[in-house]
């Protein structure tokens, strides 16, 4: 019965964002632009999994003669959403259909690829990923490696391919011995010696580190690792770059001494510590109205920042409008008086308590709890106060995944009942040493009778 409400859910929600009912015929004089943009369509899903139609348009114009737009995309495109064309429309994105029958992957998925660069190959290159199961030369090299290593140490076992594939799909997702546990009882593989898996981990690890990754914005993990390596000193001081998240089984990068599924990742996907889906959509509408308007006031960067998440404007840049912002807070009212279209009651209610309420500070990140980071602040010699934080797409534990005590630079701000950060914090990266962390230690023992403030009242 439940199988049959959730499928009346997801047709429900299809439907909502690819209506039949908005479906236009293709002029004729638009055929050619049609056919060419559901090839780089193809190409965006296979390569990136989600993409935002907006990028999808800036790709498409830089490389085309014939301009397009977003509803022109919408309108193109929607009659071609089939199960075969392998993509839909979701929200302002066109996602992968084939992956699972509901969106919530979406959701996660953008939140893992959050400010990371786009893999982006040049001309025919891009193109040729809107061929389903296609991989350029990098992984080829590979995954041919473990093919001919699988076939060859098993090839009297009848499940041996599916084995490889089943090894193929499992290389999509982070490292789970548990997982990986059951696809060699489901396909029946003995290992002989220990030598035997030791190469098999060592092959299917070299495959993976070398694979084109969704969560990667088309980037293997090597390329993209080489890259933060390169222009490591070039990236924006307040830096919130997707840590390299540890397996589950690994010890929990806090330094709890809990293995990591059991800590910071519980935390995170209880959801409490952090906004839901729709509460980051108010948020980040909100927000980047804000920046929008501050730059247009005061012209800090050339690029237009559309009301859009994520965002296509550079993080880098976008901090500098947000600079701009908090050195001169009175923007705020002044966009509120503005009478902007996009300003509903509810979004100038929660400016109004920006303006009024946001607390620009030095904290420690002293704790993570189910229900928030716990910040503590030192408000005048002898004062202190502690601020229960939730993070906006993620936990604050899951955007650290850093040993505490952390001193960081915030500003953290009112949404509603609740505390948040405004999406950029700098990290002092201060490696404590356990006499250094004694003192903050102690001072924060000192406080665990006092009441963690959950709002800024």
């Amino acid at each position: 019965m439940n199988k049959d409400k959730d499928k009346v859910k997801v047709n429900i929600e299809f439907s909502r964002y690819n209506p039949k009912e908005k479906i236009v015929p293709c002029p004729p004089e638009r055929l050619a632009v049609r056919d060419a943009l559901d090839i780089y369509a193809r190409a965006s899903i296979n390569l990136y999994g989600a993409i935002a139609i907006s990028d999808l348009v800036m790709i498409f114009n830089q490389r085309n003669a014939d301009k397009t737009s977003e509803k022109e995309i919408f309108d193109l495109l929607l009659p071609l959403v089939t199960p075969a064309t392998n993509y839909c429309f979701y929200k302002n994105y066109l996602v992968n259909s084939r992956v699972k029958p509901d969106f919530d992957w979406v959701e996660k998925l953008l939140a893992e690829q959050f400010d990371k660069p786009r893999y982006l190959p040049k001309g025919e290159a891009f193109l040729k990923f809107a061929k389903d199961g296609y991989r350029d030369n990098k992984e080829v090299g590979h995954w041919h490696k473990l093919y001919n290593y699988v076939s060859d140490q098993w090839q009297d076992n009848i499940d041996f391919i599916n084995f490889f594939q089943a090894l193929e799909d499992f290389s999509l997702t982070p490292f789970d011995s548990v997982t990986f546990k059951k696809i060699i009882k489901k396909n029946n593989i003995v290992f002989t010696n220990a030598r035997q898996l030791d190469e098999l981990l060592t092959l299917l690890s070299e495959a993976k580190n070398n694979s084109r990754l969704w969560v990667n914005k088309g980037f293997t993990p090597n390329e993209l690792s080489q890259k933060i390596a390169k222009h490591g000193h070039d990236l924006p001081e307040f830096s919130f770059e997707t840590p390299f998240e540890p397996q589950p089984d690994e010890l929990c990068p806090c330094a709890s001494g809990k293995k990591y599924r059991s800590c910071c990742l519980k935390v995170d996907l209880a959801g409490t510590s952090r906004l839901s889906a729709s509460e980051c959509e108010l948020f980040y509408q909100t927000w980047y109205g804000l920046l929008a308007f501050v730059n247009s006031k005061k012209k800090v960067i050339k690029e237009k920042i559309e009301i859009v998440y994520p965002n296509p404007v550079k993080f880098d840049r976008l901090l500098e409008v947000r600079r701009a912002l908090w050195a001169e807070p009175s923007l705020i009212e002044e966009y509120i008086d503005s009478e902007a279209p996009e300003l509903t009651t509810e979004k100038m209610d929660l400016l109004q308590s920006w303006y009024w309420s946001n607390k620009p500070n030095i904290f420690i990140v002293m704790e993570y709890r189910p229900e928030h980071a716990v910040f503590f602040s030192v408000e005048k010699e002898g004062q202190f106060s502690l601020y229960g934080v939730k993070g906006l797409e993620r936990s604050v534990a899951k955007e650290l995944l850093l040993d505490l005590p952390q001193i960081i630079e915030a500003v953290i701000l009112p949404f509603k009942d609740k505390i948040v950060h405004d999406g950029f914090i700098k990290l002092w990266r201060v490696k404590f040493s356990q006499e250094m962390k004694a003192p903050f230690l102690q001072l924060f023992n000192q406080t665990k009778g006092e009441e963690v403030k959950a709002t800024l009242d």
